[in-house]
């Protein structure tokens, strides 16, 4: 199974340290923790394996930070006029997981 669309909801500076995962895939049943930064999130890992997993959010950044897990379809995720996502156009079938409020630490 391919990692699933991720939206990520941040507030402030416009910089990003950006960056890639040096793992091509994680195993099921293994933590899988996705680093949050202003602007930027970093998987552990191209790909994660079918099957329950726990996703740790770990912000590095100043700001609070929230990351949703939506299911990948064929398509772009919805969007708002602004171009953010519209998270509530996204069916709640299709929602894996979220996590608000991450402070740095």
């Amino acid at each position: 199974m391919a990692l699933p669309a991720l939206l990520l909801a941040a507030c402030g500076s416009d910089e990003s340290t950006g960056g890639t995962s040096s793992d091509a895939s994680a195993a099921a049943g293994e933590a899988n923790t996705f680093v949050l930064d202003e602007w930027s999130i970093v998987p552990p890992s191209a790909e994660i394996a079918a099957g329950e997993t726990e996703i740790i959010a770990e912000n590095v950044g100043v700001e609070s930070h929230e990351i949703v897990i939506v299911r990948a379809g064929d398509g772009p995720l919805p969007t708002k006029e602004d171009g953010s996502v519209d998270e509530d156009a996204i069916p709640e079938a299709d929602v894996g997981g979220r996590d608000r409020g991450h402070r740095r630490g």
